[in-house]
């Protein structure tokens, strides 16, 4: 899924860098800072929410828009996520043209701000 996700990003014209962990993604972040962060609820070492308070914790990242991808449709975990300060929530299954679009309207947002 990783690897569809990003040929469809990148055939969008976005560079895209991939973490296979919560403790990966945070230390990408802070010596890179993208432009946004895909993230999913479930990751190894810890969890996207887990992501999500430590990004929304510091100044640098504060603002940085977050959009999560994740199989939780449920209503409780989509709660979580956007009292975590997700930017957008997107559950899976999922279309490619939905996600970019939902990834231009992400870039947009923050671009307002």
């Amino acid at each position: 899924m990783l690897t569809l996700i990003v040929r469809a990003l990148e055939e969008d014209q976005y560079t895209v860098s991939t973490a296979t962990s919560g403790p990966e993604a945070l230390r990408m972040i802070d010596e890179h800072r993208p432009d946004l962060v895909v993230l999913d609820y479930k990751m190894t070492g810890m969890d996207g929410l887990a992501v999500m308070k430590a990004l929304r914790a510091k100044p640098e990242t504060h603002l940085l828009p977050v959009l999560m991808l994740t199989a939780m449709t449920d209503e409780p975990s989509t709660r979580a996520g956007f009292d975590a300060g997700v930017t957008d929530y997107v559950t899976k299954p999922f279309s490619f043209p939905q996600l970019t679009a939902r990834v231009r309207a992400c870039l947009a947002r923050a671009q307002l701000l």
